[in-house]
């Protein structure tokens, strides 16, 4: 059973954090790196929390690492579409918009809907949206005009497609979590409606 919730809002170098366990609230803002995340897993550590449940938005690369090594520690992990913390945000009047505050937010929502756990992607699927590293003297010819935003669909599709059977991370928004492209995300959504059959 987990006994603190967290709230993690995500960007490219840092990530907000907000924990509640009991009646104590902290937040912590860490770097979004491999030394973040384990500053992170020490933190949640020394607070006395053995299990937490840990809520972000899919942001595809940007929160897959932190995703997994909250998973590899223990951790119940929830992903949720960037859509659903947007709406429930409209309920919330009066407030600032900043990534402390989304990061409050984002625990807020997680407690009172408890999302369902996420399922990490399998190792193939993580090489598959790897990039592949280039000498710095060809990676401007060789790579493709559009290929951050490849990156950016793929990391996304990947948190999508292992959410878990009727994933947050796929509910409402039509338009798929950040940048993941339509059809992988719909025809999870249209499996798992159908009970198993695309």
């Amino acid at each position: 059973m987990t006994d603190t919730m967290l709230g993690i809002d995500v960007s490219k170098k840092t990530l907000d954090a907000n924990s509640a366990r009991g009646q104590r609230k902290q937040s912590r803002t860490f770097a979004n790196s491999a030394e973040g995340w384990q500053q992170m897993l020490t933190w949640l550590k020394a607070m006395g929390s053995k299990q937490a449940h840990v809520c972000m938005e899919a942001t595809g690369h940007h929160s897959l690492g932190l995703a997994l090594a909250l998973h590899d520690a223990g951790h119940v992990v929830s992903v949720v579409n960037p859509a659903q913390i947007r709406d429930f945000a409209r309920t919330k009047l009066g407030r600032n918009k900043t990534d402390k505050v989304d990061a409050a937010l984002i625990r807020e929502y997680a407690e009172m809907f408890m999302p369902e756990p996420w399922a990490p992607p399998s190792p193939a699927m993580r090489r598959l949206c790897r990039p592949k590293p280039q000498p710095a003297s060809v990676r401007h010819l060789d790579r493709p005009a559009d290929a951050h935003l490849q990156d950016r669909q793929c990391g996304a599709a990947v948190i999508a497609l292992h959410a878990g059977a009727g994933s947050n991370a796929l509910q409402p928004d039509r338009r798929g979590p950040r940048g993941a492209p339509q059809e992988l995300w719909s025809t999870e959504a249209k499996t798992n409606r159908r009970g198993g059959h695309a």
